[in-house]
């Protein structure tokens, strides 16, 4: 079960795009003020990415991580 900032995000990413969505990195920076992080973690940073997924919500599709794609997994 995800919590706090990368439970914000989620939400966030689901919103705005369908479960199949493929996702740069950009494009999830793009929805992150909408998740209203705390204040210390204002900016997106690959541990929110690593926390979706280890949850299974989001599979890398390629690339490093800072220029990668992202699936959104139908959960």
């Amino acid at each position: 079960m995800v919590f706090g900032d990368a439970r914000k995000l989620w939400d966030a990413i689901t919103a705005a795009y369908p479960p199949g969505s493929n996702l740069t990195f950009q494009q999830i920076e793009r929805v992150a003020p909408a998740a209203s992080l705390t204040p210390s973690r204002r900016t997106l940073s690959r541990s929110h990415l690593r926390q979706l997924i280890k949850e299974g919500l989001i599979q890398p599709t390629e690339g490093p991580m800072a220029l990668a794609s992202y699936k959104i997994l139908d959960t």
